[in-house]
C-alpha cells in the first residue's frame, strides 16, 4: 500500500467545528475524542472548532450552536458536528421535531453547496427499532435525523451540498457505515446513500483509510463520492 497524497477539493468558503466541552460523568467521551478530533479538523481546514456547554438544558445547549453556526457571518461552506448521536437527535438538544431551528441557522449563514458532518452515532439510521434495516443495501435513513435535516435544508430552499451521517455506533470519526443524504428535492423521499457500500471491493480500503489516516477522514465530507474512490483506488495500488 502506498503512502498517495490525500487531495480533496480545497475549500472556498469557512468552515466550523463543534464539540461538547465536558466530558460524560465517568468516560474520556470529550477530551478522549470530540475535542481532539475537532481541533484537528480545525488545524486541518484552517477553520475554528468551538465547544458548547453540554451540561447546560437542552434549550440552552441548541440555541448555543446555533448563535455559534450564525457567527460564520456567511459563506460557511462546512460544517462538522463532534458530538454523541442518535437516530432521532444529537448531544446539542437538536432532535427531529425541532431540527429546524438548526436548519435555519445554517442556511442563514451557509453556502448553497455547504457539506455537513455528523460525527455522530446513529444519525444516518431510520427512525424505526430496528437496525438490521440500518446495513441495507441502497439508500436508507429514512426519517432519521439526518434526513430531516437535509429535508428540512431544502425546505428553506438550499439545493446542493449534503449532510453525512453514521448507521452505527462506534468511533466519532472512525466508523465506516456512512449515508450521504444529498441537499436536493429530488432525493427528499430516498433518504441517504452509502458512501462506501458495505461488502463492496472498495470496502475494506475504505476501513483502513478511516483507521490510519486521520487526514482522510476529517476530510472525506467535504470531497466527492468520486473522490473518495480515487483516493481510496491510489491508497490500495
Amino acid at each position: 500500500m502506498n503512502s498517495a497524497r490525500l487531495k480533496a477539493s480545497p475549500l472556498k468558503t469557512s468552515a466550523l467545528a463543534i464539540y461538547p466541552e465536558s466530558n460524560t460523568k465517568g468516560k474520556r467521551d470529550s477530551t478522549g475524542a470530540f475535542q481532539p478530533e475537532a481541533q484537528a479538523f480545525s488545524r486541518i481546514h484552517l477553520c475554528r472548532a468551538r465547544s458548547f456547554d453540554n451540561t447546560a438544558s437542552k434549550r440552552a445547549r441548541r440555541r448555543e450552536v446555533e448563535s455559534t453556526i450564525r457567527e460564520s457571518a456567511g459563506g460557511l461552506g462546512a460544517l462538522a458536528l463532534f458530538m454523541h448521536g442518535w437516530k432521532k437527535g444529537l448531544q446539542s438538544g437538536h432532535n427531529t421535531w425541532n431540527v429546524k431551528h438548526l436548519a435555519r441557522a445554517i442556511e442563514e449563514v451557509g453556502a448553497n453547496d455547504i457539506k455537513i458532518a455528523l460525527y455522530a452515532c446513529d444519525t444516518g439510521r431510520d427512525n424505526d427499532s430496528s437496525r438490521k434495516d440500518d446495513s441495507r443495501p441502497g439508500p436508507g435513513g429514512e426519517g432519521g435525523f439526518a434526513d430531516k435535516l437535509r429535508d428540512s435544508l431544502v425546505s428553506l430552499g438550499l439545493s446542493g451540498g449534503w449532510v453525512d451521517g453514521h448507521t452505527v455506533t462506534a468511533h466519532t470519526t472512525k466508523a465506516p457505515y456512512v449515508r450521504r443524504f444529498y441537499i436536493n428535492e429530488e432525493a427528499v423521499n430516498d433518504g441517504g446513500e452509502w458512501l462506501v457500500t458495505p461488502g463492496s471491493p472498495e470496502w475494506k480500503a475504505w476501513r483502513n483509510a478511516l483507521q490510519s489516516s486521520r487526514s482522510f477522514r476529517l476530510s472525506f465530507p467535504l470531497m466527492t463520492k468520486s473522490e473518495i474512490y480515487a483516493h481510496l483506488a491510489a491508497v490500495s495500488a
